[in-house]
């Protein structure tokens, strides 16, 4: 190991993101980082950069621009690129630039790869920050996009009154009553291939059926978050309150679709209301079980929620794009949101 080397691995020895790693077991991965000194407005990556590398700020900052505005600012010890990282076939939506002179630790997607074979610990350590990076993106992004809108929709009672009880209910006679299997589901979703069944297993085990019921909430913004849903099918309205009992509407969820887990991973409350638009199933995972998550399967599933929640941040950046448009009266102005609002359509939601 080079002088260079050590010094990089006491410095990322040193973060949070890898607080409960043994030294030995980070000093191990030392020939797979680069070291890479930024000069002040250097560009580290380009807008639709392919690569895939990861970054890590050791020091200085970082600037995220898009459409030449800095749209976000990163400091020390915080990652940069977990989009195009971790997830197959992506590419970035923005250029990343030094704000002055900077440090950053870089990972090629093919040493990333490689962590991921040989050096699982690191590997999951990078992957949950990202994770709970993007959940908190996620949220932020939400309440930009309340405070701008004055929202259409109308927020559901808690309190149903007896007729709209009876038609949850008859409703819910509809459809396959049995239960369906949540392995083909998560099966189906994964971001790489497992080929260890018992992993899918345990995975499996953490979760339960729950009946969608056509009209009927499942939790109320500001509730507290207690477990967070997969759709297996029918579907489920996000709703964000927009106050005077109006709610703008984030997303239509179906087949597939993650939710509630920002409430699991970066805060004790519900950040929005979430509504069943068509009965049918999903199955549901509570504090205690995520949190036992380990190994194999946690790692499978943070990938999964990974891709999901970036995908959230790309829907969420819509919404604020297309709502700064309808307040612009300037023709510039206009344009450059519209360019937001097409890229946020394209976008998995890397930044």
């Amino acid at each position: 190991m080079t002088d260079e080397q050590r010094a990089l691995i006491r410095k990322l020895a040193s973060l949070p993101i890898f607080r409960r790693l043994e030294d030995d077991v980070l000093r191990a991965t030392a020939a797979h980082w680069r070291l890479c000194q930024l000069a002040a407005r250097e560009v580290l990556w380009m807008e639709g950069d392919s690569t895939g590398e990861l970054g890590v700020v050791l020091a200085g900052e970082l600037n995220i621009v898009v459409d030449q505005k800095k749209v976000a600012s990163l400091g020390p010890g915080e990652l940069v690129g977990e989009g195009v990282a971790f997830i197959p076939q992506a590419y970035r939506m923005a250029t990343v630039e030094s704000g002055g002179v900077a440090l950053v630790a870089v990972l090629a997607k093919t040493a990333l790869k490689q962590l991921r074979q040989d050096h699982g610990p690191v590997y999951d350590a990078l992957l949950a920050d990202a994770v709970r990076v993007v959940a908190r993106r996620v949220r932020d992004t939400d309440k930009r996009v309340a405070r701008l809108s004055k929202g259409g929709a109308t927020v559901p009672s808690k309190s149903p009154s007896a007729v709209k009880k009876l038609w949850q209910t008859l409703k819910a006679y509809g459809g396959d009553r049995k239960p369906p299997l949540v392995k083909p589901l998560l099966l189906s979703m994964l971001v790489h291939e497992c080929r260890v069944p018992s992993v899918l297993d345990r995975l499996g085990s953490a979760f339960e059926p729950h009946r969608l019921e056509e009209g009927r909430a499942l939790f109320f913004e500001g509730d507290k978050a207690d477990k967070a849903y997969i759709i297996f099918s029918g579907g489920v309205d996000v709703l964000r309150y927009t106050g005077g009992q109006k709610a703008r509407k984030l997303a239509a969820l179906s087949r597939g679709s993650l939710f509630g887990f920002g409430g699991l991973l970066v805060a004790s409350t519900r950040s929005a209301t979430c509504v069943v638009n068509e009965a049918g199933w999903a199955f549901s995972i509570d504090k205690t079980a995520f949190r036992k998550l380990d190994g194999h399967a946690s790692r499978f599933f943070n990938e999964i929620l990974l891709k999901s929640l970036l995908k959230q941040v790309s829907i969420a950046n819509q919404h604020l794009a297309e709502l700064e448009l309808d307040e612009s009266d300037d023709p510039r102005k206009r344009q450059d949101t519209l360019d937001r609002v097409r890229v946020a359509l394209l976008s998995d939601g890397d930044s």
